[in-house]
């Protein structure tokens, strides 16, 4: 896993940890239903799409332009 990996130098398949800026975020609905949160990470070498597929409410859209921790799977 890595930690505190940059976001322009992460790729599909890497398994991450670290805290980013949390931008423009929102709480959808999948095509099946589930509620999903999908939002734009940003830290000082780039930004990128996010989705929390499992979305039990840990973060909200208030939470933007705060600073958040991650830890996931890029796919």
């Amino acid at each position: 896993m890595d930690i505190q990996k940059p976001i322009v130098e992460i790729k599909s398949g890497d398994d991450i940890e670290g805290y980013y800026i949390l931008k423009d975020s929102a709480v959808r609905t999948s095509s099946t239903g589930k509620p999903y949160f999908a939002g734009n990470i940003a830290d000082k070498t780039g930004q990128m799409d996010i989705k929390m597929w499992d979305y039990s409410g840990s973060l909200t859209p208030s939470d933007s332009g705060k600073v958040v921790k991650l830890r996931g799977k890029v796919s």
